[in-house]
């Protein structure tokens, strides 16, 4: 499973999805933690903003890695 990379910086995978903040351009947007801390939510009007967790796949990644390399 490939992870999206963060809309902002594209250098690491995302972490939140944020839905409904205009000054990002899209809706819902994939951002890296440090993109969102530096972003933050709006000052005057983030009641229509919401922040989702996604979820993080390196378990499941790790599983199906060492699952393929196992002696048959």
């Amino acid at each position: 499973m490939v992870q999206d990379l963060c809309r902002a910086c594209g250098k690491v995978p995302a972490v939140h999805s944020i839905v409904g903040d205009i000054r990002l351009g899209e809706s819902p947007c994939l951002l890296c933690a440090p993109c969102w801390r530096t972003v933050g939510h709006p000052h005057n009007d983030h009641e229509g903003v919401m922040v989702v967790p996604l979820a993080i796949t390196f378990v499941t990644h790790l599983v199906e890695t060492r699952a393929c390399t196992l002696p048959t």
